[in-house]
């Protein structure tokens, strides 16, 4: 949970998005972004980082270094990160390697509503990249945007 409320912060704090329209941008790290259709508003910071909004949805992604990052390679250890409010809904892990690479989606309920958590993250070498996307109550064809957003973001 404190995982989560680390990323909300960080989505509240930085999302002051400005620009529309469908662009491909590559971040200082090296990092490129292609927004999935017009709509979407996308902000990058001093450190590479993108936040891209579009109505009440979100995506981040960052890069660093990968000394301290400890993938879940189970959908126990991905549950875990969600904690006990969530349910991993799809879990995938791939390790080819100098490649280790995990996707999920999962459900976050509070009260009276649902906030729907995708992860995709990668791991190559020294190199930790991440697209964390959120939606509060959303749709089916909400949630396949999203999905759609994060699976197009190249690493």
């Amino acid at each position: 949970m404190k995982k989560l409320s680390v990323i909300g912060a960080l989505l509240l704090t930085m999302v002051i998005a400005t620009g529309c329209g469908s662009k491909v941008m590559t971040s200082k790290n090296g990092m490129t972004v292609e927004t999935p259709e017009s709509g979407w508003k996308v902000q990058e910071n001093d450190e590479g980082t993108y936040i891209l909004t579009k109505n009440n949805d979100s995506i981040m992604c960052m890069t660093g270094e990968s000394s301290s990052i400890n993938l879940p390679t189970t959908s126990e250890e991905a549950q875990a990160q969600v904690g006990g409010g969530g349910k991993i809904l799809e879990f995938t892990y791939n390790d080819s390697g100098n490649k280790k690479a995990v996707y999920y989606v999962a459900n976050i309920t509070t009260d009276n509503s649902t906030t729907l958590l995708i992860s995709r993250s990668e791991v190559v070498g020294d190199k930790y990249t991440t697209a964390v996307g959120t939606a509060l109550n959303p749709t089916d064809e909400r949630t396949a945007e999203l999905k759609e957003a994060i699976n197009n973001i190249e690493f």
